[in-house]
């Protein structure tokens, strides 16, 4: 089985890192790699001793090599030309989250595929996890009854330094004009609305739709889009989601997540303990650890092309987050955080600071315990037929 990584910078890293390792002890093997320019590190120097080739872009790879998967980690905006051309040449592609810029383009993708001989997966390592899957299964088998509010809530400072890691990070395009829409709700925190979608979809490879959205979203750091998203969505089934993500708290908190349903609960404190817990008559369940072994969702993908079953989040089940962030996007403000409610401290030896919001942390957790927005007056908006992301509002 050959492979081809498509980017080896910042997260792509991790993806290697998983590769080499091989802890499934799969037959695989990577053919080459797609980096615009040279790297020399600890990285390529292994894929070069490893036999394979660096190539500037996919499209140069494939007038020279095949690959039977494509591991695609380069920026959003790559995400749906670099998925098209591979599934052009029948190569299967895992991609990395977000599925697209835009709901149009995750679209195309999807037409891409279905004419294709190949499959795509996009990468929410949660949704290929054995906790999520099992969590998923008992769901599905009516163990919990039915839904009846799903949230959680993320809250990870990042400094400057972070929002000038690249060239796109905050970015709303990029200087093609192509849109990135890269977010705290659409990179960082992704998974875990994904994962509420997720979990309510009508089959283990599904996920739930929004009907209507009533959103709240912060601008603290020196960037385009918007740093803080507190979201009430209900879904196309009746059930409530809320989420709560911010990168302008002083205070950290890992994941909190609350699952509601008529004869039970599933619950987790990643504050405490990466576990997650279900709760039905009295009997606690214990699924274990979504975030071990993150590279599960490539080796699922090389059992997928063996002939297994396991492509557990295609790119239907990974465009109801999207279609949430770009409607967000297209029918809110974004709300200026003004300088007097901003605090600043020194991070990372004195060399950057971190901006955060005074007091945010604490009506974030509040927010988060009384199952409200930030901001209830906020228009709910009808995204049931919703499939064009045309404009932003900033």
């Amino acid at each position: 089985m050959k492979i081809v990584v498509v980017g080896i910078g910042g997260y792509g890293e991790v993806v290697l890192d998983g590769l080499f390792e091989n802890p499934c002890n799969l037959d695989y093997s990577i053919a080459g790699y797609v980096a615009p320019r040279p790297k020399d590190n600890d990285y390529s120097k292994r894929l070069h001793e490893m036999g394979a080739q660096r190539y500037a872009t996919l499209e140069e790879f494939f007038e020279h090599k095949h690959a039977d998967l494509a591991v695609i980690s380069s920026p959003i905006e790559f995400h749906m030309p670099q998925t098209i051309l591979c599934l052009q040449h029948n190569t299967a592609v895992m991609c990395e989250k977000p599925v697209a810029g835009t709901i149009q383009d995750a679209y195309a993708m999807k037409k891409a595929e279905e004419a294709s001989q190949a499959f795509v997966g996009i990468g929410y390592q949660w949704s290929y996890s054995d906790a999520i899957v099992n969590l998923k299964k008992d769901i599905l088998a009516g163990m919990y009854g039915k839904p009846v509010r799903l949230k959680n809530i993320v809250l990870w400072p990042r400094t400057q330094r972070y929002f000038k890691r690249n060239s796109w990070a905050g970015k709303i395009k990029n200087d093609s004009g192509y849109w990135i829409l890269d977010s705290v709700a659409n990179n960082a925190t992704a998974h875990y609305i994904h994962n509420m979608f997720f979990v309510l979809g009508d089959g283990l490879k599904s996920s739930a739709w929004p009907e209507t959205i009533q959103a709240n979203i912060y601008r603290a750091n020196d960037i385009e889009n918007y740093d803080t998203c507190v979201c009430r969505v209900i879904t196309q089934k009746g059930v409530e989601i809320l989420y709560y993500a911010s990168h302008s708290t002083d205070i950290k908190c890992e994941p909190l997540l609350h699952f509601q349903f008529e004869k039970g609960e599933i619950y987790a404190d990643f504050n405490k303990e990466k576990c997650i817990y279900g709760k039905v008559g009295g009997k606690v369940i214990s699924y274990g650890n979504p975030f071990e072994l993150e590279m599960k969702k490539v080796f699922d993908c090389i059992r997928t092309l063996k002939g297994a079953d396991v492509n557990y989040c295609p790119i239907e089940a990974a465009i109801p987050q999207l279609k949430t962030i770009n409607a967000i996007s297209q029918f809110y403000d974004i709300e200026q955080v003004e300088e007097s409610d901003l605090g600043y401290l020194d991070a990372e030896e004195n060399t950057t600071k971190l901006v955060y919001v005074k007091g945010l942390y604490q009506d974030m957790m509040k927010a988060y315990s009384d199952n409200l927005i930030l901001d209830e007056s906020a228009k709910v908006i009808d995204i049931t037929g919703y499939k064009y992301f045309e404009n932003m509002k900033q």
